[in-house]
């Protein structure tokens, strides 16, 4: 059987998987945008220090002498502060005057220099170039002086966005690749958590097959209940099968002999009257027999439809077929491996074989051949003979209700249409063919056991 369309979108695997993923997502992102922001501030602070510890440098060897004049005793050794425009700068101002600067900002001409800080702390600032810079600055007095000097350093803010970024990758790694193992994990427990119904499907396998009666195993609490009604289901469809097939039977004992009476009494009815009676009389006659034959046909609803061996129904309806047909002198040939099994009820297989013989051996100049291939889980049933055929045009007519083609041949036309809906009810088919004995094939795919 096909498979359903669209089964992965409704797919429990998939739709847990979504799930998961949905509810990993956000705890990732926030985790990453949380331990991203914490490293920044630590980062940050950490250069903070560092600058920090250039400015004590500073103040530690600043003097004024009596002239207002500053002096530097210590300057900070780092090599980028005398780098031009390097990005590391370092400023010691009073009031609006600009007293020393590094030279990585250019010679001091005046009291020009770099932009006078208003700030205390630590502080981004925008510094020569528009370069984006952090800056700690700190107002001092120094011994033997009432004015106030401001001393700052600033280093290029790049140092700081280079180190969380290259944290943000390996910290986006790191996060994917435990989004990744946390998906796996859950496809896992998710495999692992529906295994019972991949039990549950094998069991309806055998079920449908014929080789087991009923759901057997042992299932989780979540599952059991649903086997469990699928068992009593089971149990009543067949019983359901079971009655109806007991009614046919009444049914087919108590109609059978007031037919037979009404058809050998309006056999004394010879003119036009008794002509449309016998014609109605006869319609009822097939339609019981046809209602009678579906009802015989319901055997795959049943849990229990069973395993039948082809080849001794085939010699049944043989040996059958051989004392009908012995006037006409028409040979069947069997050829049927031992292994060939029918997962159906055998009643419904010798009904369609019945059916499908008896059609050929009527048709037959001198031969009929039965032959069975087991193709892996499937039986194809070629029955073949020697007679005049059907046209191809007409093959699609034949399998219709009442499909009869020859009105002066005996039967009803209802064979080949209740051997094609028997078949259909076990999920196979009937072909007609032409036959390489120069007739008919009627080929039979069946379920195999």
């Amino acid at each position: 059987m096909a498979p359903s369309k669209g089964r992965g979108a409704r797919s429990l695997t998939a739709r847990l998987m979504l799930v998961a993923a949905l509810g990993a997502l956000p705890v990732l992102v926030i985790a990453g945008g949380s331990l991203l922001w914490l490293f920044y501030e630590r980062i940050e602070s950490k250069f903070d220090a560092f600058l920090t510890a250039y400015q004590q440098q500073l103040i530690a060897g600043a003097e004024l002498d009596a002239d207002g004049v500053l002096r530097l005793g210590a300057q900070p050794a780092d090599p980028h502060f005398n780098l031009p425009f390097s990005g590391w700068y370092w400023q010691v101002s009073a009031g609006d005057r600009t007293l020393a600067q590094s030279p990585s900002a250019g010679p001091l001409q005046g009291s020009d220099g770099l932009p006078i800080s208003r700030f205390e702390g630590a502080e981004d600032w925008i510094g020569p170039g528009e370069a984006e810079l952090r800056a700690v600055a700190r107002a001092v007095r120094l011994p033997g002086s009432d004015e106030r000097i401001r001393v700052v350093v600033m280093g290029p803010h790049a140092e700081i966005d280079q180190e969380v970024l290259a944290f943000g990758i390996q910290l986006a790694l790191a996060l994917g690749a435990l989004g990744l193992a946390f998906l796996l994990a859950t496809a896992l427990q998710v495999r692992y958590g529906l295994l019972p119904l991949g039990s549950l499907r094998a069991a309806l396998h055998k079920v449908r097959k014929g080789t087991a009666p009923r759901l057997a195993g042992d299932y989780p609490r979540e599952v059991a209940p649903l086997v469990d009604e699928l068992n009593e289901v089971l149990a009543h469809n067949e019983a359901l099968i079971s009655r109806a097939r007991v009614q046919a039977g009444n049914l087919a004992h108590g109609l059978k002999s007031p037919l037979t009476v009404l058809r050998q009494e309006l056999t004394e009815l010879k003119d036009e009257r008794g002509e449309i009676l016998r014609d109605q009389v006869a319609i009822i006659g097939d339609q019981v027999e046809r209602v009678l034959a579906r009802i015989r046909a319901a055997g795959p609803l049943s849990a229990a439809a069973g395993r039948t061996k082809v080849g001794p129904v085939l010699q049944d309806l043989s040996f059958s077929l051989d004392i009908i047909h012995r006037e006409r002198g028409v040979a069947i040939d069997l050829d049927c491996p031992e292994e060939a099994m029918f997962a159906g009820d055998g009643a419904d297989l010798a009904e369609m074989l019945g059916n499908l013989m008896d059609n050929a051996c009527k048709w037959a100049r001198s031969r009929v051949r039965a032959s069975v291939v087991v193709d892996g889980g499937h039986l194809a049933i070629a029955i073949d003979d020697d007679g005049p055929g059907i046209p191809p045009a007409r093959r699609e007519a034949a399998l219709k209700r009442g499909g009869r083609l020859d009105q002066t041949a005996p039967g009803s036309g209802l064979g080949l249409d209740i051997v094609r809906e028997i078949a259909e009810l076990y999920r196979g088919s009937l072909q007609l063919e032409d036959s390489p004995l120069g007739g008919l094939r009627a080929r039979l795919l069946l379920p195999g056991a």
